[in-house]
């Protein structure tokens, strides 16, 4: 699972806004993308040329660290 998660914010460094993702419930203005049953919140700053990953966790317990 770690295997696929470092790929999957990797690959966000190259696509920042993938297909499919969608916002964290609660969170309109943090976008999420689903890697099993893991979910990756982060926030883009375009200007700056950053992608700061907000949060990572199972998705029982993602949408209540925030």
């Amino acid at each position: 699972m770690q295997a696929r998660l470092v790929a999957a914010i990797a690959a966000l460094a190259a696509q920042s806004r993938p297909a499919g993702v969608e916002a964290l419930a609660g969170h309109p203005g943090l976008p999420r993308i689903r890697v099993g049953t893991y979910r990756i919140a982060y926030t883009v700053r375009d200007q700056e040329l950053i992608l700061l990953v907000a949060c990572l966790g199972h998705r029982s317990d993602v949408y209540d660290t925030l």
